[in-house]
């Protein structure tokens, strides 16, 4: 029996055999280190964004525990800047109470014009006080009716929308009512109030 071409001295071989000995349908020797690298690869990218994570996450941290710190920190300071302010108010205020207490003390029988004229002197002071803390009283009577400032308690006979009577001082801070004046404002018929006068 002859060999064919094929055959080959061990017999028959498959028609797409190597002549190096190597199978085929295996992949080349460089395939194995193909994945074994990208697999290193990708294993190093996951540690390094691991790594950037975690110092991500440790940098908000810090931020949000700078947060919490500048929240006390500002809570504790307008506490202060508060008890401060009350302080100073209190300050003010205590010499126009020593005052009144001195005059409490006085005999008012002996001399009530005195008593009465220490009295006036005391609520001076207390005006003053006010004032330098900024307070001032809201003009009233003979003005326009404005809402902002003033409160209607009631209405009467008079010009339009005019306030004819201060019933309770109302007072500004600034440019902020702390309270409103209370007022009699005109219903818009001065004859009547002239009528009423009259009577």
């Amino acid at each position: 029996m002859t060999t064919t071409d094929a055959e080959g001295p061990a017999g028959p071989q498959p028609p797409d055999a190597r002549s190096d000995g190597a199978d085929p349908g295996a992949p080349p020797e460089d395939a194995d280190a193909q994945p074994a690298a990208t697999l290193e690869a990708a294993l190093e990218d996951v540690e390094r964004l691991r790594a950037e994570s975690e110092q991500h996450l440790a940098a908000w941290k810090r931020a949000r525990a700078d947060y919490e710190n500048l929240k006390r920190r500002s809570a504790s300071e307008v506490d202060e800047r508060a008890a401060q302010a009350t302080a100073g108010l209190l300050l003010s205020l205590l010499p126009v109470v020593d005052n009144f207490d001195r005059a409490f003390e006085a005999d008012r029988e002996e001399d009530p014009g005195a008593w009465a004229e220490g009295i006036a002197l005391i609520r001076r002071d207390l005006v003053q006080v006010l004032e330098r803390l900024g307070v001032q009283p809201i003009a009233a009577a003979g003005q326009p009716f404005d809402p902002q400032y003033h409160e209607a308690v009631g209405r009467a006979p008079g010009p339009d929308n005019e306030v004819l009577e201060q019933v309770r001082k109302g007072y500004l801070l600034g440019t902020r009512v702390l309270r409103p004046a209370l007022v009699v404002v005109g219903h818009g018929d001065p004859d009547e109030k002239q009528h009423s006068d009259s009577e």
